[in-house]
């Protein structure tokens, strides 16, 4: 069903909740930043290079309709998403998107600040850049987009696997240290020493 979002019309593929166990860390820094807990994911597609078929259209509890003929800047798209405009020119260096060129001058479409959402929504799910590119391709071979959806279901499923896969080993290691915690605090009680105590 689709749906308007602040990155176009999209389509609400899927929602995920990933719990974690007593202090797991969410990310490889997690240990040191201190963020632990569960992660509730939405997964929502159906990018369209061609703004005349798939209008641009934000919430309109939040914002104005957007023109979907309207040209906007580097600058402007660097500050609405939050990136540098090197970012920008680093997803274009990649071929994710195609703005027309005015001189020397950048203009983005509609579309190209679409499949900029995307994109930025993609490395957030953990999405290579080579995965999103095939992603946002595939509606060029098939407008239907249903080929983009099954392939986006597919690959879905693949990193859901993983992301269970690696909380099943952080359990593992958790339940580990807890038998080590265990033994080491039994021992030093039975020294005299306080467990507690540094």
């Amino acid at each position: 069903m689709p749906m308007a979002s602040a990155f176009g019309a999209d389509f609400l593929i899927s929602r995920h909740t990933l719990s974690w166990g007593n202090r797991i860390p969410l990310g490889p820094r997690g240990a040191e930043n201190g963020r632990f807990g569960s992660i509730s994911v939405d997964v929502y597609v159906n990018v369209n290079y061609d703004s005349s078929v798939m209008p641009v259209v934000a919430p309109a509890s939040t914002q104005t309709q957007r023109d979907p003929q309207r040209i906007y800047s580097i600058a402007e798209l660097a500050r609405e998403f939050g990136i540098t405009a090197r970012t920008i020119r680093f997803y274009e260096d990649e071929g994710l998107i195609k703005p027309r060129r005015q001189g020397l001058t950048r203009l983005y479409s509609a579309g190209d600040r679409t499949r900029l959402g995307w994109i930025l929504r993609g490395k957030r799910l953990g999405f290579s850049l080579g995965e999103i590119k095939e992603l946002l391709d595939l509606y060029q071979v098939d407008r239907t987009g249903v080929q983009q959806l099954r392939e986006l279901l597919r690959r879905s499923r693949l990193h859901i696997d993983d992301l269970q896969r690696r909380r099943r080993d952080l359990d593992a290691h958790i339940e580990e240290f807890k038998d080590v915690e265990a033994h080491v605090t039994a021992e030093l009680k039975k020294r005299g020493a306080d467990p507690a105590s540094d």
